[in-house]
């Protein structure tokens, strides 16, 4: 994913104002999140994490927490007090996560990639 996004949509991200956290390992980024103001206007949380993602062989080492709290603070800090953040939900490992963090599942949806329509699930997480 990180490569896949490619220069161009990193520009516009960070053109728009989108919040990015990395973690850099010996010069190269191993891992990202990225937030902002909440896009789903049919709920309270004022802000949203959209996307965590960690390279594969990074996975498992406690990267992944350190990016969600880091983008917790961030949006803590910009004043949203609260926050969600969307998992597939067929990504088990990604819920579990989300739901050991503290969040509840507070909406549901779906979201095309290509030709195939996903389910994915909401989790919101008070201040803190």
């Amino acid at each position: 994913m990180i490569t896949r996004r490619g220069e161009a949509w990193w520009s516009r991200a960070i053109r728009r104002g989108t919040g990015i956290v990395v973690i850099d390992v010996g010069g190269m980024v191993v891992g990202y999140a990225t937030f902002g103001p909440n896009r789903a206007r049919n709920l309270v949380q004022r802000g949203e994490i959209y996307e965590i993602y960690i390279r594969p062989e990074y996975q498992g080492v406690g990267l992944g927490t350190r990016l969600f709290l880091a983008a917790r603070r961030e949006l803590l800090r910009h004043g949203f007090d609260s926050a969600v953040v969307w998992a597939l939900a067929e990504n088990e490992g990604a819920c579990r996560f989300y739901k050991n963090a503290g969040g509840r599942k507070v909406a549901r949806g779906s979201e095309r990639f290509g030709d195939k329509t996903l389910a994915k699930v909401a989790f919101a997480f008070a201040r803190g």
